[in-house]
């Protein structure tokens, strides 16, 4: 590794660790809130268009449908008075449109499979954003009362209460009052320390 590099890595970390020292952190867990609550109404939006599509397509299916019947009683008519021709002429009509009836229940059908999709995409979201905002209000609880930032255990281990039980039974034995349960370093003696991510 070249002097230079070296040099532009330090340069790099120290801009970082600057930059780290400046955000906020409940400002940036606000925007990330703002932008998961903007998520689904975006998707909202996007719902009422597939729902205008559905509707559409509907509607067209159902002119076909009965242009399709008026089609089937003329081919009849066109039979029945020995128009062969203009029979041909009305049974490839009604092929056709026998076909755009098919591509538009196959659309509405995918409509209606991305519309379930969406729901359950806004439902997961929601259901995220509430844990989201839960841990962030637990956050702040934190805070105000002084308690450790961060992720910290918050269940101590077996071995550790066994630990902690045996310190505290030796200092009351001697009666010099409550133990120090902390080291330096803030962990629980025999315990591991809390650790900020």
């Amino acid at each position: 590794m070249t002097f230079l590099s070296r040099v532009m890595r330090l340069c790099r970390a120290d801009l970082h660790g600057f930059m780290d020292r400046f955000e906020d952190d409940r400002l940036l867990l606000k925007q990330y809130i703002r932008e998961m609550e903007e998520s689904p109404a975006r998707q909202r939006e996007r719902l009422d268009e597939l729902e205008a599509t559905r509707c559409a397509s509907r509607r067209s299916m159902e002119e076909d449908r009965r242009e399709q019947q008026r089609l089937g009683r003329d081919i009849d008519l066109a039979v029945e008075r020995g128009g062969e021709e203009i029979a041909r002429m009305l049974m490839r009509n009604r092929l056709v449109l026998a076909e755009t009836l098919r591509r538009f229940r196959e659309e509405v059908r995918q409509v209606e499979d991305e519309s379930r999709r969406m729901k359950e995409s806004i439902r997961f979201q929601k259901l995220r954003l509430e844990g989201v905002k839960l841990r962030a209000d637990a956050a702040a609880r934190q805070r105000e009362i002084g308690a450790p930032q961060g992720r910290c255990r918050t269940a101590p281990s077996d071995e550790e209460v066994e630990l902690a039980l045996m310190q505290w039974k030796t200092y009351s034995a001697k009666k010099e009052g409550e133990p120090d349960m902390r080291d330096s370093k803030g962990a629980v003696k025999g315990g591991q320390p809390c650790r900020n991510r």
